[in-house]
């Protein structure tokens, strides 16, 4: 995995009552994310991917930082978080 993510510039975040809803303009999918998932893309501005997740323990338990490495993987893979700089590319097929 990438070791620095930001949100995609083809992702549009609206706060809801119990976490984020994420259009992806892309595949044109809208997501509902969680907290721990909505407080994961708030921390993923440029920040280094081991000091994300560093933050994020001193919230939970060992298990849950495995599970939010996994959730950062699915968005890596669904182009919710990618690299800085990033190309404009179509996104891949789900």
């Amino acid at each position: 995995m990438t070791t620095t993510l930001v949100t995609s510039p083809f992702v549009a975040l609206a706060p809801g009552d119990d976490g984020y809803l994420v259009y992806q303009l892309q595949t044109d999918t809208l997501h509902r994310l969680n907290p721990a998932a909505s407080l994961l893309v708030e921390l993923c501005d440029g920040r280094d991917l081991d000091t994300v997740l560093q933050q994020v323990a001193s919230l939970v338990d060992s298990g849950s930082v495995e599970a939010c490495r996994a959730w950062m993987d699915f968005a890596v893979e669904a182009r919710l978080l990618v690299p800085p700089g990033t190309p404009d590319a179509p996104a891949p097929s789900l």
